[in-house]
């Protein structure tokens, strides 16, 4: 769908292609991690937006089984606080059966996903070292 505004497009960024299949433009988030170690690497996944991608994280040395993963807009993502969802992706690495990922907080310029990696027994598990590790969020404005 194009925006519009005194009959000048303004922006293309909400599509739906021949399918119903929906995709949004925008401009790449940035990203930072903790509890992954010393020298982790925190990537954003080519195509991530405010409104969805993929962060790719690293793991460093001697990570650990609990932290957080920041995801800060590119600009101010409206009025009110974006509501947000995020869900632990396997890279290298996997994420033990009973990882969890929840929410410690947001704004309308950035959202922290925290993670904790234990088992469904509740026994912490270290990330592994040089092992990729993925969060999948998706925001939407209200």
């Amino acid at each position: 769908m194009d925006v519009w505004n005194a009959g000048a497009q303004v922006t293309s960024a909400f599509k739906v292609d021949h399918l119903g299949g929906i995709s949004l433009a925008g401009t790449a988030v940035t990203t930072s991690s903790t509890g992954t170690g010393t020298g982790p690497t925190n990537t954003v996944d080519t195509g991530s937006t405010n409104t969805a991608g993929i962060i790719t994280v690293t793991a460093g040395t001697s990570p650990s089984a609990t932290g957080t993963i920041t995801v800060t807009f590119s600009g101010t993502f409206g009025t009110n606080t974006p509501t947000c969802q995020g869900q632990a992706v396997n890279g290298t690495g996997s994420w033990a059966v009973g990882a969890n990922v929840w929410i410690s907080s947001a704004s309308t310029s950035s959202v922290v996903f925290n993670w904790d990696n234990h088992t469904a027994a509740g026994a912490g598990v270290n990330l592994t070292a040089a092992s990729t590790y993925k969060l999948s969020y998706q925001c939407f404005g209200k």
